[in-house]
C-alpha cells in the first residue's frame, strides 16, 4: 500500500486514492466508478473493525482481501 507517512498504515481516504489509481492503470479511460471503490473501502474497514476515520495496516488489508476472495470462491462453488 502507499502510506504517505511513516506510520505504515493508511486512512480510508488514502486507500480510496490507492484503489482509484490501480483502477485507472488497469482500465485506462474507463475506470471503476468512485462510489464502487468507496463501497469496497467501507466494507474493508468494517471487516477490520475500523471506523472510517481510523487507519488500516497492510496486514489488515491483506486479511480482508483474502477473506473476500475465499468467500467469493465459496459462493461461486455453491451457485454453479
Amino acid at each position: 500500500m502507499c502510506a504517505n507517512n511513516t506510520s505504515e498504515s493508511v486512512s480510508s481516504e488514502e486507500l480510496v486514492q490507492f484503489l482509484e489509481a490501480i483502477a485507472e492503470l488497469e482500465y485506462g479511460d474507463n475506470p471503476i466508478d468512485s462510489n464502487s471503490i468507496k463501497s469496497v473501502v467501507k466494507e474493508t474497514m468494517e471487516f477490520c473493525g475500523k471506523k472510517n476515520d481510523e487507519n488500516i495496516t497492510k496486514e489488515e488489508f491483506i486479511a480482508s482481501y483474502i477473506f473476500t476472495k475465499k468467500l467469493s470462491s465459496l459462493i461461486d462453488l455453491f451457485l454453479f
